[in-house]
């Protein structure tokens, strides 16, 4: 009986601990979206289109890829 409530104990803190860095994760990037949507609506940084912004990542890798 002990130890079958020391893995559900162990069991537990695992979970928790889990939890806790899933949790501190989701504030991080919480806080980094808050700072990206400020800096978007003081006009700090500019919108970028995002079809266009994967083109130039496109041909960014193509030049290197090439040599150039």
């Amino acid at each position: 009986m002990l130890i079958c409530m020391r893995q559900t104990l162990d069991k537990a803190r695992i979970v928790e601990d889990a939890l806790a860095g899933y949790l501190e994760e989701v504030a991080s990037v919480r806080k980094t979206l808050d700072g990206r949507y400020d800096d978007l609506k003081s006009n700090r940084v500019k919108p970028i289109d995002g079809e266009e912004a994967f083109r130039k990542l496109r041909e960014k890798s193509e030049r290197r890829r090439s040599g150039g």
